[in-house]
């Protein structure tokens, strides 16, 4: 990258942030699970009716089965990990801080109240854009959470910004961002 560019944000997380960027972290998990489950729902009602051969109303009927059952567990898992992630940004204080961030090409700095960190681009996991933030793993699983909410409140480019320099500072398998 050329110059010195710098970008100078604070963000503050809520816990509308926090869990919002939880469950599009873990939306492909879910979705494979919910794959499997209608899968196990579906032959196990096939087995279940021991038609020989099995008619296409008994396939109708495995495929409702199937998606009932996805349809109970996915509401479980949204309510029970809306509760646990709730209750882990509630008792994680460091999360709650206001923190500022400074970001040039050579370092990302993220200074809190309570003490300072700043790393290399070099010794980031990855950065990966959701729909509502951009997140900077500094390991397999955690992360700096950026909602864009915020960045295009202080930046003049708002998110553009940040992932230009993100995008230069960082090899591209490192980097994925939406288009």
């Amino acid at each position: 990258m050329q110059g010195t560019e710098e970008l100078d944000f604070r963000i503050k997380l809520d816990k509308k942030d926090f869990v919002s960027f939880n469950m599009e972290y873990r939306r492909k998990f879910y979705l494979l699970f919910s794959l499997v489950y209608f899968l196990l729902a579906a032959a196990m009602f096939l087995l279940i009716n021991n038609d020989e051969p099995p008619t296409t109303l008994t396939f109708v009927f495995a495929v409702v089965v199937g998606a009932a059952v996805v349809g109970a567990v996915q509401l479980s898992f949204l309510f029970t990990m809306r509760f646990q992630v709730g209750r882990m940004f509630s008792s994680d204080r460091l999360l709650q801080y206001e923190q500022r961030y400074v970001l040039n090409d050579s370092t990302l700095a993220v200074l809190t109240q309570v003490g300072d960190s700043r790393f290399g681009w070099d010794k980031l996991y990855r950065a990966v854009e959701y729909r509502s933030s951009i997140a900077l793993f500094v390991g397999r699983n955690r992360a700096l959470i950026l909602p864009k909410r915020l960045l295009d409140a202080q930046l003049p480019n708002g998110t553009a910004e940040v992932k230009r320099l993100i995008r230069s500072c960082l090899p591209p398998k490192k980097v994925k961002f939406r288009r």
